[in-house]
């Protein structure tokens, strides 16, 4: 199972490169996502675009960074980016870089919820889908 991060977007509505914006305990955004999710899933492919400084707070913090030649055509080619380069794995948990507060046991729940005849898991709050906001 590996996990992909997606950090290729363009922050046009934040103004500026959102996920290295700071958090109140001072790590970036984008580190933070990380962290957890390398602490719930383990392998991580951190999907960018050609942002060097993000690239390498990404790498310090463990993931596997790929570049995302397309970024500009979205979210779909993020995905498609990072499957490709773990095309070895046995399943993919898609995560978002703007969300740093996913607990790393909620990562973990969600991983151990694929088993052989799982196909695809969608994480609920309440009974209901949709971000965890």
């Amino acid at each position: 199972m590996t996990a992909i991060l997606l950090a290729a977007g363009f922050a046009r509505r934040f103004g500026s490169q959102k996920l290295l914006a700071h958090l109140a305990d001072g790590r970036f955004v984008v580190e933070a996502a990380a962290t957890n999710l390398l602490a719930g899933a383990g392998r991580v492919i951190a999907v960018t675009g050609r942002d060097d400084r993000l690239m390498r707070v990404l790498g310090d913090c463990g993931c596997e960074v790929v570049v995302n030649a397309d970024a500009e055509q979205g979210m779909g080619s993020s995905i498609v980016a990072g499957v490709r380069a773990s095309a070895d794995a046995t399943g993919w948990l898609i995560a978002l870089g703007d969300m740093p507060y996913v607990l790393p046991a909620t990562i973990a729940d969600i991983m151990n919820s694929l088993g052989d005849h799982t196909r695809i898991v969608v994480p609920t709050f309440g009974g209901r889908q949709g971000h965890p906001v």
